[in-house]
């Protein structure tokens, strides 16, 4: 693969993102890729502040924990973004952090920078019982960052009930990563048995 950037937007740590999220990179990774996290809880960094530099540039002009993130993402294999369902979206962590990628939006439609992104994952969970429209709304923030990346093949896998029945590693998980490269811009509904 080469270089894997992981991206993960739980507020807390050793629950069902975390672990569906580090479940995916361990089966993923090869011993000869190099892997860079961030786990935003843990960083230091700002909103989007609406200044337009970046329409002009296509460089964000704050400095803080996201800075190194933009070189990552230009120059990544393979990104995977882990988060929570929230209110149907993703978590406030992932929203501001993928508010700030605006200078990519910026580079490839006013400075039309065409490069192609990296191949993406987005992985999910909500604690709730699986409804129809459960994902949508973090789908479509997701579709867009994708989008502003330049990401054409992408993948979502979703967990849903992880209230009741927490995520765990099994035999069906492990099948449906290992079969991803047979589906291109498909939401993969998770399904499997937790006991």
């Amino acid at each position: 693969m080469g270089k894997i950037v992981y991206i993960e937007g739980s507020s807390r740590g050793g629950f069902n993102t975390e672990k569906m999220g580090l479940s995916f990179l361990n089966q993923v990774k090869t011993k000869n890729d190099s892997v860079k996290k961030y786990i935003l809880r843990d960083l230091s960094f700002r909103e989007c502040i609406s200044c337009g530099s970046c329409d002009c540039t296509g460089i964000c002009i704050l400095r803080d924990d996201l800075t190194p993130l933009y070189k990552d993402l230009e120059s990544c294999d393979l990104l995977i973004f882990a988060s929570p369902v929230y209110f149907n979206s993703v978590s406030a962590r992932s929203k501001m952090c993928i508010d700030r990628m605006q200078a990519f939006w910026a580079k490839r439609t006013l400075l039309k920078d065409k490069k192609e992104g990296p191949i993406s994952v987005f992985l999910t969970n909500g604690g709730a019982p699986k409804t129809e429209n459960q994902f949508k709304g973090s789908h479509l923030v997701m579709e867009y960052f994708f989008l502003s990346l330049g990401v054409k093949d992408y993948y979502y896998f979703e967990v849903s009930d992880t209230d009741t029945s927490p995520f765990q590693e099994n035999s069906t998980w492990l099948k449906t990563i290992s079969n991803v490269k047979k589906s291109r811009n498909e939401r993969i509904e998770v399904k499997y048995e937790t006991k």
